[in-house]
């Protein structure tokens, strides 16, 4: 397998990088304008042209132009996508002649790989079905047990988040679920939904661990619990989750070509997207399991932005997964790409199993010298002032790459056009929609305006932004609500301690001196109570955080709406 082919170095080199590299998986860092979009474009069309499928999560719209590949560069080719395609062609044209490329690789690419475009959760374009990906995982995954247990309780607490139920509330609700789903598939049992919310109400066992099954959770609560579920599936909306090709990895790279899976997930709202993405993932981990070893990159995972699904301190559902295939994968001939606007969207356990490097501009020095430390982390072999100072000096499209060695190179002229986040009929004219009920055509109702990808862009950031602010908050309220409640243990445990011991001084010992400490432990338990006051504060603190995020999520979708933007997709 020759090297993908990236850019150039400054002194005008052709930049290659081996695919090799990509098994000990990269990130790609950079603030919005940097050129991250394009650099990971390039990268994917490279892994295609070499034989190397890839799996892309796109949560902005952005890697769907990689379905925008025009092998003649005519301006009709152009033409539904672009607001001038005159210009547009002459400058893919020019663009693609000066980085030694042209209309014959275009058309190597389009004819050497399938791609595919789905839409999860959405009635219009092409849809997967996601509620059917709780089949029995394959028997490698079964025999080991620490991975099958991560699986089920992922799982578990993914299935809760999409009926609002948090994970830090949700004990024994996701025990029931875990043990419910590792009950089937012990058994080899595939489950959908709906059997799960079937055996939600009569589970196949009596007990859950050692308690009895009604003293854990009585049937009353579990009716509870089913029904959320089943008023998912009772709505309209929902049944587009049903729909569509099966989740399967294995049947999605069932073809004779090299295939790239696109999941185009702009139009799902936060809980939604976390919910599909965790599904996404799990599946990947199962089907990677299934297969044999291979010291070759075969096949790549690729997410752009991170942001929110593998952070340093909170636990999403998706986190468990992803740092399960940081850590696996590179065994199995599978590499792992994140794209990111900042390492601190990372989780710090996952940085020491990514071994390239790929960082833009980055909009202020607190960010460069993060990234810095960040690097010098992972390997401690570069200078961290030469480090900052290097990024400090780059431009757009140019990027300091950290492999086994230090470099900085251009990015080069991608095969696809970028037009930017496609709107929700362009994504679904691309995906060959599966809905009959309105026919159409680029001419028709796709909307042409070049400037509406920007405006839909510069609501998203802005209110993404504010979002990660409050992210970070809850963050750090979660650690001091694990603060909290250590010290209520603590600090009960000791009161308890000394009430007993007060006790036994009163009956065998002196009275005076058991007096004093059961007097100490009523002291003590006054300061208990008021941890559990300071612990409730800190629970309401994160649910207006929540809140907060959720108001800000629906100000976002209005101000979409009221530009045009109808992204629900329902």
């Amino acid at each position: 397998m020759s090297g993908f082919y990236l850019g150039r170095t400054l002194e005008g080199k052709r930049f290659e990088l081996d695919p090799k590299a990509l098994l000990t998986h990269a990130a790609i860092i950079g603030m919005t304008g940097s050129g991250k979009t394009g650099l990971g474009i390039a990268l994917l069309e490279e892994a295609l042209l070499s034989g190397v499928s890839a799996i892309a999560i796109d949560p902005k719209g952005d890697l769907s132009n990689l379905l925008l590949t025009f092998p003649t560069l005519s301006e009709g080719e152009f033409a539904p996508w672009a607001d001038n395609p005159v210009s547009a062609a002459a400058e893919w044209r020019e663009g693609l002649a000066k980085w030694d490329l042209g209309a014959e690789r275009i058309a190597a690419l389009k004819q050497c790989a399938e791609f595919k475009l789905y839409t999860p959760g959405a009635a219009r374009g092409k849809p997967i079905n996601a509620l059917g990906s709780f089949a029995a995982p394959p028997k490698a995954v079964m025999e080991d047990g620490d991975l099958l247990s991560s699986l089920i309780n992922s799982s578990a607490t993914n299935l809760l988040g999409f009926i609002n139920v948090s994970a830090e509330t949700a004990g024994k609700e996701s025990t029931l679920l875990g043990a419910i789903i590792g009950a089937a598939w012990t058994n080899g049992e595939d489950l959908d939904l709906e059997k799960i919310i079937l055996r939600i109400v009569k589970p196949p066992f009596n007990k859950v661990g050692v308690f009895e099954l009604e003293s854990f959770i009585p049937e009353n609560k579990r009716f509870e619990l089913a029904a959320k579920f089943n008023s998912l599936i009772a709505s309209g909306a929902f049944s587009a989750w049903a729909r569509g090709d099966p989740l399967s990895i294995e049947a999605i790279y069932s073809g004779a070509k090299p295939t790239i899976a696109i999941f185009s997930i702009s139009h799902l709202s936060d809980k939604e997207r976390m919910f599909f993405v965790t599904l996404l993932l799990n599946s990947v981990l199962a089907w990677m399991r299934s297969r044999d070893g291979s010291p070759a990159l075969r096949s790549l995972l690729y997410m752009d932005e991170i942001f929110g699904y593998f952070p340093p301190s909170a636990n999403p559902p998706s986190k468990t997964p992803m740092l399960t295939l940081l850590k696996q994968a590179r065994a199995f001939g599978l590499g792992v790409v994140l794209s990111t606007q900042n390492p601190v969207d990372l989780d710090y356990k996952g940085l020491s199993n990514i071994g390239s490097w790929f960082i833009g501009r980055l909009q202020t020095a607190q960010d460069r010298e993060r990234v810095g430390a960040g690097l010098i982390g992972v390997s401690a072999d570069f200078d961290k002032k030469e480090l900052v100072s290097r990024i400090a000096s780059l431009s757009k499209r140019r990027f300091l790459v950290k492999t086994d060695r230090l470099g900085i190179f251009e990015t080069r002229w991608t095969l696809s056009y970028l037009k930017g986040p496609l709107s929700r009929d362009q994504i679904r004219l691309l995906a060959g929609s599966e809905d009959t009920a309105e026919e159409i055509t680029p001419s028709a109702s796709v909307t042409l305006d070049a400037n509406a990808g920007r405006k839909k862009a510069a609501i998203i950031n802005r209110f993404d932004r504010e979002k990660k602010r409050l992210s970070e908050k809850r963050s750090r309220l979660l650690i001091k609500l694990d603060k909290e409640q250590s010290d209520v243990k603590r600090s009960a445990i000791g009161t308890i301690a000394s009430i007993g011991t007060g006790l036994l001084g009163a009956l065998f010992g002196s009275k005076r001196s058991a007096a004093t400490k059961i007097a100490g432990a009523v002291k003590s338990a006054a300061a208990v109570q008021k941890e559990r006051d300071d612990a409730a504060r800190v629970r309401e603190e994160i649910a207006a955080a929540d809140r907060e995020m959720q108001e800000l999520e629906d100000r976002k979708n209005k101000e979409l709406a009221e530009l045009g933007f109808n992204d629900q997709l329902v």
